[in-house]
């Protein structure tokens, strides 16, 4: 048998090294949508690597927060202080309280609403600060949504049979629509954990969306006039209980989305039989 030489071995050894290396990379390579979005994230690039670097060893969690962070180039929340209009919401609970019917309300609010804009002036939405996802969302916020939604994913029965990919689509996502972030699936998992009790069956994901859509139907009051001002948060938006069909439909799919429920928002610009547009929870089964 030929003998190698310690320098030949040297070099097989060298190569070998080389060639787990580049597979190791291989294997974690960041995808390019996400490594694109780290850059343009600015200063605020290593929230966003704790992110990747806290899922490392758990291969679904981190192919999850790939998903956000790719897609988090066109995120954003409108944000500014607009709550001297919000006494337009005040008026809404207290017609509602004195057991006003909803119809009325409506009819009470739109003139009501146009009378705080001659006072206040027009709702000044150009002043909005536009917040990139990218530049000022944290890891913790992300982290704690992504554990949430798997947490809910692996102990909600109705949740057994959404595939990967609605899953991340349909119910990971931290934000629906403009709305300033906050703890919406904390704070809407408390608000509807009578919902495995009221479900005869726990697997029925479409008895868990209706019952969800009209328990927050009955908290909601329709004013089309609210639609000026810009949308608070999904959890402010439901304790003011009342605005438009947008407003309405990104905190109920929020909720839904808080207990493993795949839904987005579905519209139609125009109907073909009147001059209106409309949105509604459209569940992905």
């Amino acid at each position: 048998m030929k003998k190698i030489s310690r320098h030949t071995c040297f070099k097989i050894l060298k190569v070998s090294f080389l060639v787990l290396v580049v597979i190791f990379i291989s294997c974690n390579r960041i995808p390019d949508n996400v490594a694109r979005n780290l850059e343009q994230a600015g200063d605020n690039k290593n929230e966003l690597l704790k992110v990747i670097k806290h899922y490392e060893n758990d291969e679904e969690k981190l192919a999850a927060a790939y998903f956000l962070i790719g897609n988090m180039d066109t995120r954003f929340s409108r944000e500014g202080d607009f709550s001297a209009y919000y006494k337009i919401f005040d008026l809404v609970d207290s017609l509602d309280k004195l057991g006003v019917a909803r119809k009325e309300i409506e009819n009470v609010a739109k003139p009501a609403m146009q009378d705080l804009e001659k006072k206040l002036g027009p709702v000044p939405v150009e002043n909005c600060s536009i917040n990139e996802d990218l530049e000022y969302i944290d890891a913790e916020y992300l982290i704690k949504n992504i554990d949430q939604a798997f947490e809910v994913r692996k102990t909600k029965l109705w949740c057994k049979n959404v595939d990967f990919s609605t899953f991340c689509n349909f119910s990971l996502p931290y934000r629906v629509y403009e709305e300033p972030l906050s703890d919406f699936r904390t704070f809407f998992r408390k608000e509807l954990a009578w919902l495995d009790d009221s479900l005869k069956n726990k697997s029925d994901m479409a008895e868990a969306c209706r019952l969800v859509n009209n328990f927050m139907y009955s908290k909601f009051i329709f004013v089309e006039e609210i639609e000026k001002i810009p949308p608070p948060s999904a959890v402010e938006m439901y304790k003011l209980g009342a605005g438009n069909c947008e407003q309405r439909y990104y905190m109920i799919v929020s909720a839904m989305r808080s207990v493993g429920l795949p839904v987005a928002i579905a519209f139609t610009v125009q109907w073909n039989h009147w001059a209106g547009r409309h949105s509604w929870v459209s569940l992905q089964y």
